[in-house]
């Protein structure tokens, strides 16, 4: 894509977010290497874009508590992961619930409507908490 495209899809009312350079996992990289990914690359779209960088999707929903808390050092003010699940829209961290071809009509539904069982919902706020805190 090129920086002429960025600018109308900006211009058309898009958000453009960042999403790493590489399409990385940053848990297993070293302080230089996250940093490309998540300074350089963001500087990069930036410019290209005309406008500030201020969301990121996680690439592959992989996670710690170092990255995200690079990420709020960093200042982004939308951080979104792979986690499923509802959110807050005045959270700073957003789950992202992917909708996938295999999926049955009755779980997409199940999906949209928010109902998800007790043991699923807690399973999964168990997760976020231990990979957001404790990892």
């Amino acid at each position: 894509m090129s920086a002429a495209d960025l600018r109308s899809l900006v211009r058309g009312g898009m958000t453009v977010g960042l999403h790493g350079r590489d399409h990385l996992d940053w848990r297993r990289l070293d302080e230089n290497a996250l940093a490309d990914e998540l300074v350089g690359a963001r500087h990069t779209i930036a410019a290209a874009a005309g406008r500030s960088v201020d969301e990121v999707a996680i690439p592959f929903g992989a996670y710690d508590r170092r990255v995200i808390r690079r990420l709020q050092e960093e200042g982004f003010a939308r951080i979104l992961t792979s986690d499923r699940g509802t959110f807050r829209p005045s959270a700073r961290i957003w789950n992202r619930t992917s909708i996938r071809d295999d999926m049955t009509d009755a779980e997409i539904g199940a999906i949209l409507s928010g109902h998800a069982r007790p043991a699923t919902r807690i399973r999964r706020a168990a997760s976020r908490f231990a990979r957001r805190h404790l990892r």
